[in-house]
């Protein structure tokens, strides 16, 4: 109904604002809407089609691709600011979730870069 689905778009906003937070979990976030944890997961879960804890994993996960990608971060400050305490926890979901390591991610993405730059001069070279 529509009261439980202000309530997962005010849980999404919540998420995407405080994603670095380590904190964030799904027992945190049923105290903070005043909400049980097993209410607040079903509720998300029927809303979204993803689990709370998947939902905040996926946020975390593409805020650290946006960051491999983009910065020249260290691993080690890149989980921290996505929210991550474990890096081995961390490594292991980015893997699972991309196929690749984030440091084998960011090798492929700016080697794949690379390319395009490349492929981009030669036209330019060849048009002009």
């Amino acid at each position: 109904d529509n009261k439980n689905a202000e309530l997962c778009q005010a849980i999404i906003t919540y998420v995407k604002h405080n994603y670095s937070n380590n904190n964030l979990y799904v027992g945190n976030l049923a105290k903070i809407f005043n909400l049980s944890d097993s209410y607040i997961t079903r509720i998300f879960k029927e809303y979204t089609g993803y689990s709370l804890k998947q939902y905040i994993d996926m946020i975390r996960i593409n805020k650290a691709k946006e960051l491999l990608k983009d910065t020249n971060l260290t691993l080690d400050e890149i989980i921290r600011l996505v929210g991550y305490v474990d890096k081995s926890n961390f490594i292991r979901k980015f893997k699972k979730e991309e196929g690749l390591t984030p440091i084998a991610y960011r090798d492929a993405i700016r080697s794949s870069e690379d390319i395009i730059g490349s492929c981009d001069n030669i036209i330019r070279t060849v048009q002009g």
